[in-house]
């Protein structure tokens, strides 16, 4: 905190520093104060592995299509209205503040929801920077949102180690022309923020394209392209005034506060969601032509893996998983592509030579390589965390993630779901369906102990659309049970605690207190059968007695006979194993038979 009392009163035109709260001491979630600053380990030689869930600055870019890296005129626009931006443009939007009730395609609310359940609003301050490097003008009538800056709020109600302002970021990415728009990608992150000193020189860009230096195939080559500031190695920064020589530092949240975001646009996105938060709630509604979508959720703590090591000093088992030449992991889809791709992506130019290049080994979250990598580099840091990082995001799915997903969870039209974890690794897409166990499956990747040296406890929310549950399942729209398990590596069940709760269309699992590497979380649904009750059959109604007048004994009519209730029979299941080489699986139905590829034994 001393870190920033050097600040006290200096104020510069649009800019006001907001002081890191006077409370001594208060709970966060993930590591205390300064969220961790990545060492800028930039010497040659060095070969840096690097899991962490992160996306860098973002920026606010309109940029017409089919443009040429060398070509002279401007490729970026500043209105869909543009010239050179009417036959076809590629655009990725940060949503400005909503200022009225007909605003659409930005922020209506953020805050947090205090201990009566009500909602508490933050105070919007500023943007930052003040000005997009690359802002321009949407069109609501094509469904493309304005492009602007970050959004900095003040909220008292919430302060942490380093002061009560937060920065949130919504950001759009879309296609279209002058006939219309789609929607791609969408991604929200609230962080807890404070400003930073950061003289980056006078070549220095804010992020986002530009027309400049950059070196390919190790050839400087003046091009248009898209461009952020680096790490330093002194400062975690989400995002960059570069005229203002200041950046926002990342920092803690504080711990039990759970936070709100609503935003309106006139086009949602759609599919399946991905969260770096726990306990979430959310809620779409339609006004009219626009939507309006609130989540809810308290931040979460994820551990960051980062190991270090010079080429030379290597542990030789670790190293033969990684080519020399192209730097490549063995078994990841870039060595194996043909031919194969190089994997160079560090603090220096790329080469064949592993003693001449500076390599950054960093693969995504949800890559099925990363995890595996991971699983690698854990032995080599004692299974432990280097950081607890502390995030609160969403985000729909990439095409690379949604490959070979369901496709109950594939609807163009809607959300159908969020799932979310703090494990360093997980699976790509939505939990995948085991039809023979009739399982919902997804495994994720930690170490098992904190940077404290702590047992780590896993966190597992996955929010499902009610209808989307039971066309996985081809239930009915009768009640659904279900068991959620931990299953370790090794086939053990892992102790956690569970629940599940159906409300308001939508199914809200959780799993929580379970220890990583790398389990797998089940999630199995069921229907109990319908008892069937025998209808009763009616008993006549004697007649009454006539008077005694004599006369012919008259011939009886016949007893009724009641109409029999066949009563379904109880239906016996049997089971029968299935093999596949060395896998064996028993498969218990009415009429069992054996998945695809396994033979009955």
């Amino acid at each position: 905190m001393s870190k920033f009392r050097r600040l006290l009163s200096i104020t510069l035109i649009g800019f006001s520093f907001i002081l890191p709260s006077a409370v001594a001491a208060i709970e966060s979630v993930g590591d205390p104060g300064e969220s961790w600053i990545p060492p800028n380990d930039a010497a040659l030689g060095e070969h840096i592995f690097w899991f962490a869930d992160s996306t860098g600055e973002q920026s606010s870019d309109l940029i017409m299509n089919n443009y040429q890296p060398h070509q002279l005129e401007s490729p970026i626009c500043t209105s869909v209205t543009q010239d050179k931006c009417k036959d076809g443009y590629q655009y990725q939007a940060i949503l400005p503040q909503c200022l009225t009730n007909e605003d659409i395609n930005c922020i209506v609310d953020f805050g947090i929801i205090d201990a009566n359940q009500n909602r508490v609003s933050a105070n919007f301050q500023r943007y930052f920077p003040l000005r997009a490097q690359n802002q321009f003008i949407g069109s609501p009538a094509l469904g493309v949102p304005d492009g602007a800056a970050g959004s900095l709020y003040h909220l008292p109600q919430a302060p942490f180690e380093g002061g009560n302002s937060y920065f949130v970021r919504v950001k759009v990415n879309g296609s279209g022309d002058s006939r219309g728009s789609q929607i791609g990608r969408f991604e929200a992150r609230i962080y807890a923020a404070n400003y930073k000193d950061t003289n980056l020189g006078s070549q220095s860009t804010d992020t986002g394209m530009t027309y400049a230096k950059f070196t390919v195939d190790g050839i400087d080559d003046y091009r248009w392209g898209w461009s952020a500031p680096g790490y330093t190695g002194i400062a975690d920064c989400i995002v960059t005034s570069v005229k203002e020589n200041k950046c926002l530092q990342r920092y803690s949240f504080p711990a039990d506060t759970k936070y709100f975001l609503q935003i309106r646009m006139s086009k949602m996105p759609s599919g399946w969601m991905h969260g770096r938060l726990t306990n979430p709630n959310i809620s779409i509604s339609s006004d009219g032509s626009r939507t309006i979508f609130a989540i809810e959720a308290n931040p979460i703590s994820t551990p960051i893996v980062y190991k270090m090591y010079s080429w030379v000093a290597m542990p030789p088992l670790l190293q033969s998983q990684y080519d020399t030449k192209t730097a490549c992991y063995i078994d990841g889809p870039e060595f194996k592509a043909n031919p194969p791709r190089d994997c160079y992506g560090g603090r220096s130019l790329g080469n064949v030579d592993p003693l001449k290049r500076n390599i950054i080994n960093a693969p995504d979250s949800w890559s099925a390589s990363g995890m595996e990598q991971l699983k690698l580099i854990l032995p080599y840091v004692n299974d432990q965390a280097t950081a607890m990082s502390s995030d609160w995001s969403v985000r729909t799915l990439s095409g690379n993630e949604m490959s070979g997903a369901n496709q109950c969870f594939s609807d163009a039209s809607r959300i159908t779901g969020i799932i979310s974890t703090n494990a360093t690794q997980y699976s790509a897409g939505p939990p995948t369906f085991d039809p023979v166990e009739q399982t919902l499956n997804y495994q994720v990747g930690a170490p098992h102990f904190t940077n404290k040296k702590i047992e780590f406890s896993g966190s597992y929310d996955l929010v499902i659309r009610s209808d989307v549950a039971r066309c996985i399942y081809g239930f009915s729209n009768a009640p659904v049970k279900a068991t959620i398990s931990i299953i370790a590596p090794d086939g053990t069940n892992k102790v956690a605690t569970t629940s599940l709760i159906e409300k308001d269309g939508w199914m809200f699992f959780s799993a929580k207190g379970f220890t990583y590497s790398s389990p797998t979380v089940q999630v199995k649904l069921f229907q109990e059968a319908p008892t069937l009750t025998p209808t009763p059959t009616p008993t006549p109604s004697p007649s009454l007695a006539p008077s005694a007048t004599p006369s012919a004994t008259p011939t009886p009519d016949p007893t009724p006979t009641p109409t029999p209730i066949t009563s379904k029979p109880s239906v016996k299941k049997s089971t029968i194993i299935c093999v596949k080489g060395k896998t064996v699986k028993k498969v218990t139905s009415v009429k069992p038979i054996c998945p695809k590829g396994y033979t009955k034994k």
